[in-house]
């Protein structure tokens, strides 16, 4: 069953896709607002679709049946945001990933784990998407630069985080990933997504530094990386 619903939404939402664009370059202003809506609900539901599938292989069953509308609102406004800024196989591939993504920043912030399940789910998928994009030629993109970005990125974190302890393997797992999309634009970007996770995960660190009375809190750093991503997929994106 997992298997057929994450077909169906990959079959789906390429079929939608076609469809969005036309809607997207042609109609008109008031339609234009509803299909972004619409794209916006369909991605929430989605979402929430594949939580049997993450109860699975989340190390903490709490964290995928616990408040559906958090990880089912962040996966619709990354779909919007996808819909506005990419094209193609490429948007297929970012609305599928955002999926998992969500999923596994949701189950690192409440369990402090990133399954690795739903990171190798995220990679298989990127990696895919930047391939078929490179082999259909989507303009202003660049399969080689994507994946050795992705690769440096990976590596630099594997040794900062061996070194301070300041990323977990789960970290790169899912960093690696997002990178490759980001980078398959723009390589600069790349380079920004820890840093820019890092100030984007400050002020949750003063807000839990504050209820714990304690400055030493530790907090997941998935959300962060997600956030910081969606943010530089739209500056790297032509």
């Amino acid at each position: 069953m997992p298997a057929l619903t994450i077909t169906s939404i990959v079959i789906g939402t390429a079929i939608i896709t076609t469809l969005i664009v036309a809607v997207l370059v042609d109609g008109q202003p008031a339609l234009q607002m509803l299909v972004l809506f619409g794209v916006g609900v369909v991605g929430a539901i989605a979402t929430v679709a594949v939580s049997g599938f993450v109860a699975e292989v989340s190390p903490l069953e709490a964290a995928v049946q616990d408040r559906m509308w958090i990880p089912g609102t962040l996966a619709g406004l990354l779909w919007v945001g996808a819909v506005l800024t990419l094209q193609g196989p490429f948007l297929v591939g970012c609305l599928v990933v955002a999926v998992f993504a969500v999923w596994a920043g949701r189950v690192d912030h409440r369990s402090h784990c990133l399954p690795i399940e739903l990171t190798t789910i995220t990679g298989v998928v990127a990696a895919g998407t930047v391939a078929v994009a490179g082999v259909v030629g989507v303009d202003g993109g660049s399969t080689l630069a994507a994946f050795v970005a992705a690769a440096g990125l990976g590596a630099v974190l594997t040794v900062i985080g061996a070194a301070t302890g300041m990323f977990a393997f789960g970290d790169v797992l899912l960093a690696v990933p997002l990178a490759l999309l980001i980078g398959f634009w723009a390589v600069p970007p790349v380079v920004l997504l820890p840093f820019v996770a890092s100030v984007l995960a400050v002020p949750a660190t003063i807000v839990a530094a504050v209820r714990a009375r304690s400055m030493s809190v530790e907090l997941p750093f998935g959300p962060a990386l997600i956030a910081a991503a969606a943010l530089l997929l739209g500056v790297a994106t032509p």
